[in-house]
Order: C-alpha cells, then structure tokens, then sequence
C-alpha cells in the first residue's frame, strides 16, 4: 500500500521517521528506488490507514 504518489516521492524518509506508529517501511522498487509504503502486517495499519486514510 503506497504512502503517497511515487512521483512526488523523493525518498527522505521523514515520514518513516516521524511515524510514532511504526506503520510505515521503506522498500526499493524494482528500479532501485528506495519508496516509504504502509505495513499491511502491522494490524495498527490497517486500523488506522483503511478506515482514516491518514495517521491519528
């Protein structure tokens, strides 16, 4: 599950960092790009991301 528009992105990482949930992980895409994306593992995720499409 993506964060934001991958073109925008520029990999900063400061969402990642600024998380106090610890839903978000940075992975590389397949051209090496390293993109922060939404751990459908953490079940705080899933909670917060699919029913607020935001952090709380």
């Amino acid at each position: 599950m993506s964060i934001c528009d991958p073109s925008k992105c520029t990999g900063c990482m400061t969402c990642y960092n600024v998380c106090t949930k610890k839903c978000i992980k940075m992975e590389y895409e397949s051209n090496g790009i390293l993109s922060p994306v939404i751990s459908i593992n953490t079940q705080i995720s899933n909670v917060f991301w699919l029913s607020n499409q935001k952090c709380v």
